[in-house]
């Protein structure tokens, strides 16, 4: 389906976007850990922020209030980029702060992996979308791959057709896709093999002008067949 093949580029470019900001914002907090100042610094306030979701839920986050000393004597307030609920510091708590001389703005509290969380969301985030992209161009890969050597090392068969059915388990944009479901009974075991087509995302029961099948299987394995759809008209890009 069309939509499938423009959500796996877009999932993996958007995942590389996301994997080069992170890389980014990677280099920018380690020159700026290398070059920072310390500084000791208090909590003299917590300031509340809130935010409104999409159902009308509001939802309340502290930042901390802090005042520092710079290496000139100047005493200077920040409030940090950082909040939560519970608030993650105490009014009258010492903290250590980190800063770039002659540049006010840049002044942040010191946690660890507190400066990192940019880096790590970006990273999750950006291997959650290229994972998505990439696992499905995986997968189209590999039923490709076992497409290719069903019809070049095969068994051609002719099952009968028994009709169209819609795929239930798979739904794209709230359409499911239809598949051709053929019989063939096994003359040596005398054992009924189903086969389902591939998923087919128009209705091709107008199309099917025969009432045998090829199918492709593995010799040594029928469960691994293809169901040759050549037949069927192609759909205009």
């Amino acid at each position: 389906m069309k939509a499938v093949q423009i959500i796996k580029y877009v999932f993996a470019v958007i995942g590389l976007v996301l994997f080069a900001v992170a890389g980014l914002v990677y280099v920018n907090t380690q020159r700026f850990l290398a070059e920072a100042s310390h500084a000791p610094g208090v909590v003299i306030d917590l300031t509340e922020s809130r935010t409104r979701d999409n159902d009308g839920d509001t939802s309340i986050v502290y930042r901390a209030v802090v005042r520092y000393h710079s290496s000139t004597g100047a005493e200077l307030e920040f409030t940090d980029s950082m909040g939560s609920n519970p608030p993650s510091y105490e009014v009258g708590e010492e903290v250590e702060v980190l800063y770039l001389p002659g540049k006010a703005h840049s002044a942040e509290i010191k946690s660890g992996v507190g400066q990192w969380v940019g880096v790590i969301v970006l990273g999750i985030l950006g291997t959650l979308f290229f994972g998505v992209g990439a696992g499905i161009m995986l997968v189209q890969w590999q039923i490709g791959r076992k497409h290719a050597d069903l019809q070049r090392n095969g068994r051609r068969i002719e099952a009968s057709f028994q009709g169209v059915e819609l795929n239930g388990s798979l739904e794209v944009n709230g359409r499911n896709p239809f598949q051709i479901v053929a019989h063939w009974l096994n003359p040596g075991t005398r054992e009924l093999h189903v086969f389902n087509s591939p998923n087919i995302w128009f209705d091709p029961s107008d199309y099917i002008d025969r009432e045998q099948i090829a199918v492709w299987i593995d010799p040594n394995n029928p469960k691994r067949y293809l169901v040759d759809l050549s037949f069927l008209p192609k759909v205009a890009n």
